[in-house]
């Protein structure tokens, strides 16, 4: 913000031409309109503001509200009761895995919290939920850092593990006394009418009627305690007798009418009088482990954070509000040090209550000296409710919510009214015409699905588009309703990748594009798709390690490899060979059922060895981590097309093993504890497909914006609510945390229920306008077939099928939908391209193959020139390969010269040598002017390798390999001539002979037989 704020002061007080176009087209103009200054007068005044914030520049407060918030604390540290130097941790996850950690390493040494945990994952259990317990408490731990959940579970820190069995008991025992009273009078209804041997279908309704109604609560099930309109009907408008009833059956079932009249009442009754406790009892049972659970949590975080003088981010705002209750005003800004009579807030409709009403005093504060102040956001675009914004504080400014029960916040609220003024901009300098207008339709539409209470966030909606940005497209296009999972991803890959073909014909570049999804996995996997067909993409969250099934095989293997004989563990490799074809089987099925129910350690490499994929485990297990990965790729992959992720987590293993260690179990550890922040790293200006989440969008445009999937079904923003206790019937519980679905529909605390689902709704049409909202020319929204039976539209597919319904658009079998038109797309400068090579195969082979390591010096060691003999070697090497007969020698060593390969001296010195090489009878037949010679002539083998002698001389009945060596005779040179000798002799050569020639110190012919 910074940057932008002063880059602009820059520019306006810049020379004209240099101007970028945003500032000379959007912000100049707006300002003149503001001001009423002409254009030489405000690039007079922005070069005084530029050089006044230079000159003070400390005094240039631009922050979060966190970091506004920390500074408070510093200063107030010993009026907190905090250690002046105390640490400021961030990282949430970090600290509630240390407390679940904790937690668990608690269980088996005290036994009333292993009670309390088993409890709680048997109450997991019972509703069919995930039942792995770290995975489980650490999403529940969560709520601790929550601005609500942090002030409620105050209320229960004074409550032991014993306290919270004590009220389990309690009302368990009291919800099972309501339903015995309930199901002992149903019991008589329905040993009535068994008396009286009248079917169930002789009833109004039959299987559905009063007399099934009376059945399942005698048998204890409460699911069907509130009658249906059947058994109502049938009392209240006297209907029961069925149409199919004899007249037997008619006359008894009359018979029984005053009776069972008479204890339906009394069921209802005693239902009305009790509803209220027993299923705000039942919601508490579903949800008191976990916040027992929850409160030793609290403690061992309490306790971690005072041991290591920690204090969490998310308490700033805590530890504030409860100080300014104390403290006046001005005398906390002045200890501060600091005057603030100017302050803008930037993105309000995603600010807490608490962060609000810690702002309060010092913006009233700045309003009663007369000064200007802002308060800057879009109710539209509010989608941050799960991390505590309230939408609300802006849709009812200047009026303070809970005003009515705070004397403070009423004077504050006075003030805010007394200097309110209210501006809506109207102009949309991003987008073009036709998709603004399409926004303002669509979302005047969905506007109606809101409750009238969140439609204010809804009353500014229409905008206008900036003077001269005609045209703009929106495609909407719906998949076959047949398309399900894996298909129905398949399609929206293929389209994504068919619609950046289209856009690039029009014009248009890679990084003008951006793919915008709901969650990090969606984008990851149109990022893996994208990369397997040569697109290029940017994005942090969706190039995540993590989030390659190739790196996670990895990961796991070696796992395996180090001790970890988890039979899931095994089971998931195993399913991600099948589907790879490294694994040959009929069918997933046969290769499951045949690991055993405790494998061994190598059983997976011997089903390796029977593919023909060879793993050697006792191997790799002595090797440093990097190279135990490299070769497990090495055999598994071999030269695969180049993938990305893989390369990157080489890159990622090479570096802990250089800074830390090459033992794989720590690398393991730590691969834990940094996973989820490690990815492919794409460079700046590259161009590429800018592929993010819908939230990480917001504030951003792009020419062009995809949307795909929508396949998230309506989920509640938050699944559980706080609600206040109150009387005996709780047994000491003051507060607690139920679920917003079920029960708690049925109690007094309905409305909080209904609050939550209309808030739910509000987040998904917000966060689908800021994502609509993105695009500046072009718009493609993949989703799936909309439901046949919509009801009350509450997902993305729905909101296009009733917008298109309610437009009259809508045809049924029409699967894409267009709107406004295309013009020119004109291009824009991105600054510097970034230069692009990419790999086509991994390159991937042993090192050990290529780098030998001498560990012995050689016979003749010059100290002073290593190297010496080496060089020498070769020069002899290379005459002898010139040489085709005897008689060359001297041109060979005047070329050689020539070249500057050797000088004079060294001539001599060659010319000796091959002098007394040819004189030796062993070896002057092999250099007649008649022979058939093959020099250092390639011999290439069925496994890739090449070999190379350095002479082959090929005769009628016979063939002689010469090798010319210039060290002491070792048994390794007669091992590779007998390898030459074989392999001539397997390409059909006859009578294959094998020499060597020794040069140093003296010539010496060695046949080897």
């Amino acid at each position: 913000m910074k940057d932008r704020i002063l880059e602009s002061l820059k520019e306006l007080a810049g020379s004209p031409e240099e101007r970028s176009d945003t500032v000379r087209n959007n912000l100049l103009p707006a300002l003149i309109t503001e001001t009423k200054f002409n254009e030489e007068e405000i690039q007079k005044k922005a070069d005084e503001a530029l050089r006044l914030i230079l000159h003070d520049y400390s005094d240039f407060n631009i922050g979060t509200i966190d970091s506004f918030s920390h500074r408070i604390i510093r200063t107030f540290a010993h009026d907190f009761g905090l250690p002046v130097n105390f640490n400021v941790e961030i990282d949430s996850d970090e600290l509630l895995s240390i407390a679940v950690d904790l937690l668990i390493d608690k269980v088996g040494d005290d036994p009333g919290l292993t009670n309390l945990l088993v409890r709680f994952i048997e109450s997991r259990m019972d509703d069919e939920q995930d039942w792995n317990i770290e995975k489980t408490l650490f999403d529940f731990a969560r709520i601790l850092l929550d601005e609500e959940g942090i002030d409620q579970l105050e209320k229960l820190k004074d409550l032991t593990m014993d306290d919270f069995s004590r009220i389990a008991g309690a009302l368990k025992k009291q919800t099972t006394i309501f339903e015995q009273s309930i199901s002992s009078l149903a019991e008589k209804a329905f040993k009535l009418i068994g008396s009286s041997n009248v079917p169930a279908t002789a009833f109004y309704q039959g299987r559905s009627g009063i007399s099934r109604y009376f059945e399942k609560l005698s048998k204890g099930d409460m699911s069907s305690i509130e009658p249906n309109s059947y058994v109502r009907k049938t009392v209240e408008e006297d209907k029961w007798i069925s149409g199919s009833a004899n007249a037997g059956e008619k006359s008894a079932i009359l018979g029984l009418k005053p009776d069972l009249t008479v204890i339906y009442h009394e069921i209802l009754d005693k239902y009305n009088k009790g509803k209220d406790l027993y299923y705000i009892s039942l919601s508490v049972l579903k949800t008191l482990y976990p916040m027992a659970v929850l409160n030793e949590i609290g403690r061992l975080i309490e306790g971690f954070k005072k041991q290591n003088n920690i204090i969490h981010i998310s308490e700033f705002n805590q530890r504030i509000s409860r100080f300014l209750l104390k403290e006046p005003v001005p005398f906390i800004y002045e200890r501060l040090g600091e005057k603030f009579t100017n302050i803008m807030i930037d993105e309000f409709q995603d600010t807490s209550v608490l962060q609000w009403n810690n702002l309060l005093p010092l913006l009233t504060n700045a309003l009663s000296t007369g000064s200007f102040n802002l308060v800057v956001g879009d109710g539209k675009q509010a989608i941050y409710r799960w991390r505590n914004g309230n939408v609300r504080q802006f849709a009812e400014l200047p009026g303070i919510p809970g005003s009515e029960f705070s004397f403070s916040l009423r004077e504050s609220e006075k003030i805010l009214r007394d200097h309110f003024h209210n501006e809506s901009l109207e102009t949309n300098f991003r987008s073009k015409r036709e998709i603004v207008e399409f926004n303002n339709a669509f979302f005047s539409q969905l506007k109606t699905l809101l409750t009238p209470y969140n439609q204010l966030v809804y009353d500014n909606l229409i905008q206008k588009a900036k003077a001269g940005e005609e045209g703009g497209t929106i495609k909407i296009e719906f998949a076959d309703a047949g398309l399900k999972g894996s298909k129905f991803r398949e399609f929206i890959l293929s389209r994504i990748l068919e619609t950046i073909h289209e856009i690039e014909l029009a014009g248009f570049m890679k990084h003008d594009i951006a793919i915008l999804c709901r969650r990090n996995k969606e984008g990851s996997e149109i990022a893996r798709y994208l990369l397997s067909h040569d697109v290029d993409v940017i994005s942090a969250e969706s190039l995540m390690l993590v989030n390659s099934p190739e790196v996670n095989f990895l990961i796991g293997f070696i796992r395996l490899l180090y001790g970890s004989n988890n039979i899931i563990l095994i089971a998931e490799l195993v399913t991600y060979l099948f589907a790879k074809g490294k694994l040959i089987a009929p069918g997933l099925h046969e290769l499951l059922s045949r690991i055993p129910d405790k494998p061994d350690k190598n059983f997976i490499f011997r089903m390796l060895e029977e593919n023909k994929l060879s793993i050697f485990p006792e191997r790799l297990r002595t090797r440093p981590v990097y190279d135990a990965i490299e070769e497990i790729i090495r055999v598994i992959y071999g030269d695969a097309h180049a993938d990305p992720y893989l390369q990157f987590f080489l890159d990622v293993v090479m570096k802990y093993s250089r800074k830390h260690s090459t033992n794989a179990i720590d690398f393991l550890e730590w691969w834990d504890e940094q996973k989820d922040s490690l990815s492919i790293i794409m460079p700046d200006g590259m161009n590429a497909v800018r592929i993010m989440t819908m939230h990480k969008a917001k504030g951003l445009q792009f020419p062009v914006v995809i949307l795909p999937f929508f396949t998230e079904k309506k989920i509640l923003t938050r699944k559980f609510i706080w609600v206040d206790l109150h009387g005996k019937n709780f047994h000491g519980l003051p507060a607690a945390m139920l679920e917003s679905s079920g029960s708690i529909t049925k109690t007094e605390f309905s409305e909080r229920a209904a609050e939550e689902k209309d808030k739910t709704l509000l987040d998904a049409i917000n966060l689908l306008y800021v994502t609509m909202t993105r695009p500046e020319e072009k718009l493609f929204i993949f989703s799936p077939a909309p439901p046949a039976k919509p009801g009350n539209p509450e997902t993305v597919p729905a909101f296009f099928l009733y917008y298109l319904q309610q437009s009259g658009l809508w045809s049924e079998g029409k699967k894409i939908y267009e709107f406004g038109y295309a013009v020119p797309h004109k291009i824009k400068e991105y600054g510097k391209a970034v230069s692009k090579r990419s790999l086509t195969h991994m390159i991937n082979s042993d090192w050990r193959e290529k780098v030998l390591i001498r560990t012995s010096a050689p016979e003749s060691w010059n100290i002073e020139d290593p190297l010496e003999n080496y060089r020498w070697g070769n020069l002899v090497h290379s005459a002898f390969s010139r040489i085709l007969k005897t008689g060359d020698e001297e041109n060979v060593l005047l070329k050689m010269r020539d070249e500057g390969m050797i000088d004079q001296k060294q001539m001599e010195q060659l010319r000796v040598k091959i002098c007394e090489v040819l004189a030796n009878p062993l070896i002057q037949p092999f250099f007649l002017p008649d022979n058939n010679i093959r020099i250092e002539a390639e011999i290439l083998c069925e496994d890739g390798h090449i070999y190379r002698p350095d002479r082959v001389i090929i005769r009628e009945n016979e063939t002689v390999v010469l090798d010319f060596k210039t060290g002491k005779p070792k048994k390794e040179q007669e091992k590779q001539i007998g390898l030459y000798g074989r392999l001539l002799g397997e390409l059909g050569y006859k009578e294959v002979k094998k020499y060597l020639v020794f040069i140093e110190p003296d010539v010496m012919v060695s046949e080897i037989l």
